[in-house]
């Protein structure tokens, strides 16, 4: 019994049975992966947004931003076969929870979404679809639960081989879990932004926004001839090196990619200022790999350090995907070329 599927964001689980989470901590690129999901805003009608936020408000048009990558790069979106579904959810529900409740579900009852009103919001109780797109811009709708700290959990459904993609959703809608290894399911918490606090602790950031990835930082060292160089890499760009040096890679996000929030304490009588914590994972089509500890300087990050070996020569690429720990994401690449 099996369902191979992605979790991204906070959840506090597995709401899904039977789920393999296809996203290990440092996992080498053999086929086709989906390393990240990154929403973005197209426009916003109600709210006077920065292109750079990760939380909406219904009303707001965003574009869902898939992350598909291959041996060979990345992969054009429109050439993987995808549906999405949305629901409503609390924020502190394990993944997938929007589809467990509502299964058995068929999939000819399940209906498009309906954009609602400020005055007449939609239920979202019950899954529904987005746009049939492959990267789906689509108006956050007006919900009923959203002032109630509820976010939108959107269940993306991918078509990697041969199996159509409406056969996958059929499966997973079913509740089936042993579904075709060539499916994929990816649940991505839609954020919303928090109602108004009063008197919030200086300074906060009100509005999540992606963390910038900035360069990275690149040692190229031999351990036999016992010498190394540095240099400093543009996401896109290529690293030539020797198949007998490795690379010591230092991710180094600016200090703004780090932003203070608050959450309630005391059952919500009183507020708490906190910094967010950066999460990185690396990924890499050949060679070995792990990543370092930070050790006790570095509290509030997790896998901005990693180590690689070559084991062949020719062209590597590595990918590097940053989380902030609520639903900021950004991810770059670049290719090592080995001599």
């Amino acid at each position: 019994m099996r369902v191979r599927c992605v979790v991204l964001g906070l959840g506090l689980g597995l709401g899904l049975p039977a789920c393999l989470d296809e996203l290990p901590d440092v996992q080498r690129v053999e086929g086709t992966r989906l390393l990240g999901v990154r929403a973005t805003l197209a426009q916003s009608m109600v709210a006077p947004h920065e292109a750079g936020v990760a939380e909406f408000v219904p009303g707001d048009a965003v574009i869902l931003r898939t992350h598909l990558v291959d041996v060979d790069g990345a992969i054009d979106p429109a050439t993987v076969p995808s549906r999405w579904i949305a629901c409503s959810v609390a924020p502190s529900l394990p993944a997938f929870s929007c589809l467990v409740e509502a299964q058995p579900l068929d999939g000819d009852n399940v209906g498009a979404c309906l954009p609602g009103e400020a005055q007449a919001p939609v239920s979202l109780e019950r899954p529904c679809r987005l746009a049939n797109l492959h990267e789906p811009t689509f108006v956050v709708p007006y919900f009923a639960r959203a002032s109630a700290g509820f976010d939108l959990e959107l269940t993306g459904v991918f078509q990697l081989g041969d199996t159509p993609v409406a056969t996958c959703e059929t499966a997973l809608l079913a509740g089936d879990f042993d579904t075709p290894d060539d499916c994929l399911y990816v649940s991505y918490p839609l954020r919303m932004v928090a109602a108004a606090i009063p008197d919030n602790p200086s300074p906060v950031s009100d509005v999540d926004r992606h963390p910038a990835t900035g360069r990275l930082r690149v040692v190229v060292g031999s351990e036999d001839e016992g010498s190394q160089r540095t240099e400093m890499i543009d996401p896109g760009g290529e690293l030539a090196m020797r198949l007998d040096e490795r690379l010591e890679l230092f991710a180094e996000p600016p200090p703004e990619a780090r932003q203070r929030f608050v959450v309630p304490i005391n059952n919500g009588e009183t507020f708490e200022s906190r910094e967010e914590s950066l999460l990185g994972r690396w990924y890499a089509t050949s060679g070995t790999y792990e990543e370092r500890d930070p050790g006790l300087e570095s509290l509030t990050s997790e896998g901005l350090e990693f180590d690689w070996v070559p084991d062949v020569r020719g062209r590597t690429r590595l990918y590097f995907v940053l989380r902030d720990g609520r639903a900021g994401t950004s991810w770059l690449s670049f290719d090592a070329v080995v001599e």
